[in-house]
């Protein structure tokens, strides 16, 4: 931010030495946290050196006399006080930050330019063609836009503001620049801006041109608010919204995915994709994601990543596993570690005595386990032709003559 001060030669190095000091001198916490706010107020409102207040106090003025959150309250008045900068101020700023190539400016700047000359002769109140607004949708070039930027202000001057008020310069400007792009934008608007009628603007554009549009916002409040304020513009073009928010069943959010503009915040976006996907439940649709626009894109950063989704609903046919996952379980219970000093044991489920035994045995030369009784009347721990009886008894008698092992 210091380094864009001196690039946008709004300050000169001097200055630039002269406004760090100070802010360390007076605005220095934990983590620059004030120094930060301080100079993203001065970069968002593209102040310069030579600012003064209604007072004629200088900046550097008010940051040696003031604390900060005073300071930062007194900034705030005093920038939002200032009065409307002029389209070529306004333009010539933008050319400043160097964040726009020349072309999508001068574009923009014919753009405005020709709609503030219609506001003001009134002559834009005979741009009312729907029709052609929607056949001219999918052109850049500059006639065209104009055309259907007049028609979406005249929506918004006949719905939404009771034919008292037209879009602003800044709201203009920013729109052209999100019709002008091809790959996104990013734009910083600031508090009071009106960034709910540039949404509306550009969103009607998109589905002009044929597309579903999502818009993503910060809260549930915010995205209910916005879609019930402009619902009359919206119904100007014959453009279907609605909010994902208060929907609890399949059916509803299905019905909300049918319109053209959908409100929600990027929680309950991202619930629906997962019932889509995983659950394979008819909620989405046929609806791609065309054209998606967030508001207070900053929601979407990394720490803001304790947004989490849950599906409570339980796994379609995952119920036919539940015999073979407790099989598993319950043999894998079976097992465990038996640590004794240094040495640590598999343990694991309880065999029978004679099995135990046949494992212990070294079976090399033994081809037959009868063998082993054989070895047994040898030893003697059974009695001689023990084991002949065995092969030619029957099944009570065998288990008897078990017992009689010593």
């Amino acid at each position: 931010m210091v380094s864009n001060l001196k690039a946008q030669k709004r300050w000169s190095p001097e200055e630039v030495i002269a406004l760090l000091v100070t802010l360390t001198d007076h605005h220095h916490d934990k983590d620059c946290i004030s120094i930060m706010k301080i100079l993203h107020l001065i970069e968002t409102y593209q102040v310069s050196s030579k600012w003064t207040n209604g007072k004629n106090q200088s900046l550097l003025e008010l940051l040696s006399i003031l604390d900060t959150k005073k300071l930062i309250q007194n900034l705030e008045r005093g920038f939002e006080e200032e009065e409307i900068k002029s389209l070529e101020c306004l333009f010539d700023e933008l050319r400043q930050m160097k964040n726009m190539d020349e072309k999508t400016l001068e574009k923009s700047y014919s753009i405005v330019k020709w709609m503030q000359n219609m506001i003001k002769s009134g002559e834009i109140k005979k741009h009312n063609n729907l029709k052609q607004a929607k056949q001219l949708s999918h052109s850049t070039n500059t006639e065209d836009l104009q055309e259907i930027l007049a028609v979406l202000c005249n929506a918004v001057h006949v719905c939404n503001a009771e034919e008292k008020w037209w879009p602003r310069a800044t709201q203009l400007t920013s729109w052209c620049f999100l019709a002008l792009s091809d790959t996104g934008k990013l734009l910083e608007m600031g508090t009071g801006e009106g960034k709910s009628c540039v949404i509306a603007m550009f969103a009607a554009l998109r589905v002009l041109r044929g597309e579903k549009v999502d818009v993503v916002s910060s809260s549930s409040v915010l995205c209910q608010r916005d879609a019930e304020e402009w619902n009359n513009f919206y119904k100007y073009f014959d453009i279907t919204a609605d909010t994902n928010t208060n929907k609890t069943k399949d059916e509803d959010r299905k019905k909300c995915y049918q319109k053209d503009v959908v409100y929600g915040t990027i929680e309950t976006f991202a619930a629906d994709h997962l019932r889509q996907i995983f659950e394979m439940k008819d909620v989405r649709t046929d609806r791609s994601y065309q054209c998606i626009i967030i508001d207070e894109v900053d929601s979407l950063l990394l720490d803001q990543g304790v947004q989490l989704t849950y599906l409570s609903s339980p796994m379609v046919s995952m119920q036919h596993l539940n015999v073979i996952l407790a099989m598993i379980w319950g043999h894998a219970c079976q097992y465990g570690f038996l640590s004794t000093g240094h040495i640590t044991f598999v343990q694991g489920p309880p065999s029978s005595f004679y099995k135990s035994i046949f494992d212990s045995i070294d079976m090399d030369g033994i081809d037959d386990p009868m063998d082993i009784l054989h070895i047994a009347e040898e030893s003697g721990i059974v009695p001689e032709g023990f084991t002949k009886e065995i092969y030619n008894g029957e099944k009570d008698e065998l288990l008897m003559k078990l017992k009689t092992v010593s």
